[in-house]
C-alpha cells in the first residue's frame, strides 16, 4: 500500500552567469570547465578601479561532456541555419593578433 505524499522541491539556479571565458582541463576520470567572468569594479574607498574575476566551475564525468558536445554542436547547426554563421568580432580578432595570442597554442584548453 502506498501513501500519497506531496514533494516539494527548492531550487536555487544562483543567477545569471556571463562568461568573459572558459578553460577545460581534464584528468582520468571527469572533465572540468571553468568559466570565468572579468568585471572591473571601483573602490570608492581610495578611489581605484580593480579588476573582480569570478569562477563558476563545472565538473563531470567524460562520457556526460561527450554528450554536452554533441548537444552544443546541434545548437549551434540550428542556430546557424535560422541566424547565419557565426564569427569571431573583428575588434577580438584584432585584440589577439595584436597580442600575439591568435598563433600561439596554450598549454590547456583555453577559449574566450
Amino acid at each position: 500500500m502506498f501513501m500519497e505524499q506531496e514533494v516539494r522541491m527548492n531550487v536555487n539556479d544562483g543567477g545569471a552567469f556571463f562568461a568573459d571565458e572558459v578553460s577545460v582541463i581534464h584528468n582520468p576520470v571527469k572533465i572540468v570547465l571553468d568559466f570565468k567572468s572579468v568585471t572591473p569594479r571601483m573602490d570608492l574607498g581610495n578611489q581605484q578601479m580593480r579588476l573582480v574575476m569570478i569562477h563558476n566551475t563545472v565538473a563531470m564525468e567524460p562520457y556526460l561532456a561527450k554528450d554536452l558536445a554533441k548537444v552544443l554542436n546541434e545548437n549551434i547547426k540550428t542556430y546557424e541555419k535560422k541566424f547565419g554563421p557565426i564569427v569571431k568580432p573583428k575588434s577580438l580578432k584584432k585584440v589577439k593578433a595584436f597580442s600575439g595570442t591568435e598563433k600561439k597554442k596554450e598549454k590547456a584548453d583555453y577559449f574566450g
